[in-house]
């Protein structure tokens, strides 16, 4: 069985995301990466880059997985594409691009290879949650209450609530409550559960968790080409499986292209 392993940079994928793939993928075999990785995107990424020391120490541990004999197949970063990076994600692939370059410029042939053809990088846009409002399971397993379809509006990684009760004015207290809510998936997650619970709040590693378990990826695949469809389309690559549902068009900066380092940048 084809061995893939994760480097996920959030609490609720360490938990679920294994799960979740297996779901879509039955015959391959997730298996999360046990050190830490710390998220890329925080912060919006803008060229010229750099040295990269933290991208490249990451890449180097997916190198250094997949080149033991016995440990991985494949090596996948999943980290959110966040806000902050919504419009600029040609610039993030080139940040990555720098790092692998960088990276591997003193190794040898045989580790770029291996790099180039068994590690990849993925983003959830614009972070996992939105990915839940296309699943009513998955809302339901985080105990959140289902918007109607009148309140979510757009594809999941063009998320938009019209929802009258999240978008109310400022006097209204929750831990939801933040500047630009009506793009933010996560806070209005959250509102949902303080709303369908009086007043849980969400975290990602009981409701979140809990939600990602729940989740049917291939829900959120009709419509335009996205990095999920990239996403998914490369692990059936690595599976040698047909992609479910759309992804065998996907558009977005990380789809696999010519001239790339890493299998899909």
């Amino acid at each position: 069985m084809t061995r893939i392993e994760l480097f996920v940079t959030g609490r609720c994928e360490r938990l679920g995301l294994a799960s979740a793939l297996h779901r879509v993928f039955p015959t391959g075999d997730f298996a999360i990466h046990r050190g830490e990785t710390h998220s890329f995107t925080s912060r919006a990424l803008r060229p010229p880059f750099g040295t990269l020391p933290r991208a490249e120490d990451t890449l180097g541990d997916m190198l250094r997985s997949v080149m033991r004999q016995g440990k991985a197949d494949f090596a996948v970063l999943v980290d959110d594409l966040e806000l902050t990076n919504m419009r600029c994600g040609a610039n993030v692939a080139e940040y990555f691009r720098t790092a692998a370059h960088a990276l591997t410029a003193n190794r040898s042939q045989a580790a770029q290879t291996r790099l180039h053809e068994r590690c990849s990088v993925h983003f959830l846009v614009p972070m996992l949650e939105a990915y839940f409002f296309r699943d009513p399971n998955a809302l339901r397993a985080a105990g959140a209450s289902v918007p109607t379809p009148a309140d979510v509006c757009g594809a999941p990684e063009d998320f938009r609530t019209r929802d009258a009760g999240f978008l109310a004015p400022a006097d209204v207290t929750g831990s939801w409550k933040r500047p630009f809510r009506c793009a933010h998936p996560k806070h209005y997650l959250s509102y949902l559960i303080e709303r369908a619970s009086s007043g849980d709040r969400y975290r990602e590693v009981e409701q979140g968790a809990a939600a990602l378990r729940a989740l049917d990826f291939r829900s959120s695949l009709a419509g335009p080409s996205t990095y999920l469809d990239a996403f998914l389309e490369d692990v059936a690559d690595m599976l040698n499986v047909p992609a479910p549902g759309s992804a065998t068009r996907s558009a977005a900066p990380t789809a696999r292209r010519p001239g790339r380092l890493l299998r899909n940048l």
